[in-house]
């Protein structure tokens, strides 16, 4: 068996066929977030009833994983051989769900699919994940056109798209990121969000170790979660804010008045001051992060405000999903189908019989009650996952897939490259391709299609996709890394404008009844909630530190209600209560109160507008007024 230092920098095998290598050892994307490390897999295969021991080794592939990895993708071994991962169609029996021949599953499918696309096929709806290949998206895509129904979307791509689209309207172009190793030689970080290293946590390191050879930093942003330890300048505004702290910082830049100043004056003379001193500046985001088009707007303005002839400033917006932009690619590719939003699909009066989640679950939207209610609005919900999870356990069929290392796919980084993944692992119990999951569903409804055959489907692929005329299917199974080209789809020509134009919430003032103001935010335990890192025990065991729901509050404010770590106190907002755990974070600002999205029926309750809690769509995201008092105990 080969020495495995010895080609951890080789990507992919190059042979046709794009079999596993003989010595186990691949090349693969990590699916976990938005960054898509490159890593290797070394799989030692043992007889039966041994497994396969799967080592992580660390690739040198460009990109945010070139140096190391996060903990999650340290991981990754264990969570694609996971006993939490689904193995067997499930159907649902006689009040529960059952294990089911594939036979069984498929047909038990297209009976209820082929009865309602005869009845009304724009009452079924497909809703994607954000890290599926890009085969897999446009197989997709096209089994919709061949139902008839216009209604596919990916939830997380919608989730990203105000940023997108905020820059794209002040960049002039689709968007297209500088590399992540164009940020050698840059000597000043502009971050808008302090938590991109929860979201985004190989981009994070990227940027330390940067900083740590003498570039800078300046953090623009209403609370602190961990980043402010780096920066030179640490300008915090208020709540919701964002928009108006960075034309603050416009106006200075362009010699003009500013409407309103939410940052202190001294401190935007400071990072005037850095950006004086500077040639290279990378303005990094999480488009998680981004609530509004008119926040990603005022970012693209501020780098255009920069921009001179003697500085370079590249713009790294990081995206939520590992396959973000070549979603977007493959959903416009024949046209954009112009159906509903992956929300609206959600929504109580959307009008769905029917709806297929194929490797998303919708528990990142909806708490229990809520996915429960949703399930009983629909006449029929199919789940394709990798992961058991509260989409899987509600649907009448489940079936299992094969994730990335079990089959083989591309995906488009926000920089315009094309990576590919090759096939290194035997597939996890019955899972199969989503391709070919697709493929026996159309042929049971009596269409004819080859999304099965790999390379059939990249030819449509090429024929089809802005952008992707000249990405060949040898030079990625080669281990190159071609770019598309810039005839590549804008986000608005895929997402409905109304999710791209939705005005950002007003932000309430603080009231003698409720004087806190609580901001919903993505936090450390962000990442607990993806089923996927449930199937590494490390991680498994991780999470059971932010199981039950909290908030985060400065420790004067809890040392002034009497509040200690871990205690329980009552929330309310206009919309709701709750009791909840309260935890201290010296980032945080006095009166201000962190609710993390990672708990999104909670949200829903405290963090929804108008008096009433929230029902369907996405996840609230601007800040409320809260009443925070002791839990009564006896």
């Amino acid at each position: 068996m080969a020495d495995p230092a010895q080609r951890v920098d080789r990507i992919g095998d190059g042979r046709p066929g794009a079999q596993p290598n003989a010595d186990g050892l691949g090349f693969m994307v990590c699916p976990l977030c938005g960054c898509a490390c490159g890593l290797n897999l070394h799989a030692q295969r043992s007889t039966p009833p041994h497994p396969t021991v799967v080592t992580v080794l660390p690739s040198k592939a460009p990109g945010w994983g070139a140096s190391g990895l996060c903990m999650r993708g340290w991981q990754m071994g264990e969570i694609l051989g996971s006993r939490r991962r689904l193995r067997t169609p499930m159907v649902w029996g006689t009040g529960q769900q059952e294990r089911a021949e594939w036979d069984e599953a498929l047909h038990t499918a297209a009976e209820a699919l082929g009865r309602l696309r005869e009845q009304d096929p724009s009452s079924i709806g497909i809703v994607l994940g954000d890290s599926l290949s890009n085969e897999e998206v446009f197989a997709a895509h096209q089994f919709a056109a061949m139902l008839g129904t216009p209604n596919v979307a990916a939830l997380g791509l919608e989730i990203d798209a105000p940023a997108i689209d905020g820059l794209e309207q002040t960049l002039g172009a689709p968007y297209r990121a500088p590399a992540p190793e164009e940020l050698d030689g840059a000597d000043l970080f502009l971050c808008v969000n302090s938590n991109f290293q929860h979201i985004n946590p190989r981009a994070a390191g990227a940027m330390a170790r940067r900083l740590q050879g003498g570039a800078r930093m300046a953090l623009i942003d209403e609370v602190d979660q961990g980043l402010a330890i780096w920066a030179e300048v640490y300008a915090r505004h208020r709540p919701g804010a964002r928009v108006e702290a960075l034309r603050q910082l416009v106006a200075r830049l362009t010699g003009r008045e500013a409407t309103s100043a939410p940052l202190d004056s001294s401190q935007v003379t400071e990072i005037v001051s850095l950006i004086e001193h500077s040639r290279r500046v990378a303005i990094i985001l999480s488009a998680e992060a981004i609530t509004s088009v008119d926040e990603a707007v005022a970012i693209g303005r501020l780098a255009r405000a920069l921009r001179d002839e003697m500085r370079w400033v590249g713009v790294y917006l990081l995206p939520s999903g590992a396959n973000t932009f070549g979603t977007l690619d493959m959903l416009a590719a024949g046209g954009s189908p112009h159906g509903m939003s992956a929300l609206d699909m959600v929504s109580p009066d959307s009008g769905m019989r029917a709806v297929i989640t194929i490797g998303e679950d919708l528990g990142r939207l909806f708490g229990p009650a809520d996915l429960a209610q949703l399930r009983q609005r629909l006449e029929f919900g199919m789940a394709l996952a990798s992961f058991v999870c509260p989409t899987v356990e509600l649907a009448d069929v489940a079936v299992p897939v094969q994730m990335t290392a079990e089959r083989e796919g591309t995906i488009r980084r926000p920089d315009g490259r094309v990576w590919w993944s090759q096939p290194i692992l035997s597939p996890a119990g019955q899972s199969r391709p989503i391709t070919a999951v697709l493929d026996d569903l159309a042929g049971l409804l009596g269409a004819e299609t080859r999304w099965d055959d790999y390379d059939a489907l990249w030819k449509q692929i090429q024929a089809t996709a802005g952008g992707y005329g000249a990405v060949r299917l040898s030079d990625l199974r080669a281990g190159k890394l071609p770019r598309v080209g810039f005839d590549t789809a804008g986000v608005a020509d895929v997402v409905d404008a109304a999710s791209l134009r939705a005005a950002a919430p007003e932000t309430p003032e603080p009231t003698d009844e409720r004087p806190f103001m609580l901001v919903p935010r993505s936090t450390r335990g962000g990442w607990t909630t993806d089923p996927r890192c449930q199937g590494a025990h490390i991680l498994r065991r991780e999470a059971t530190l932010y199981r039950e729901h909290y908030v985060l509050m400065a420790p004067e404010d809890m040392k002034r209600l009497e509040l200690r770590e871990g205690d329980r106190a009552q929330v309310t907002t206009e919309s709701g209560a709750a009791a909840v755990r309260v935890r201290s974070d010296s980032g945080i600002q006095p009166m201000v109160a962190v609710l993390p999205t990672e708990f999104p029926g909670l949200v829903r309750t405290l963090a929804s507008r108008g008096g009433r809690r929230a029902e369907g769509g996405g996840v609230p995201s601007g800040p409320v007024t809260a009443e925070i008092r002791p839990v009564e105990t006896r």
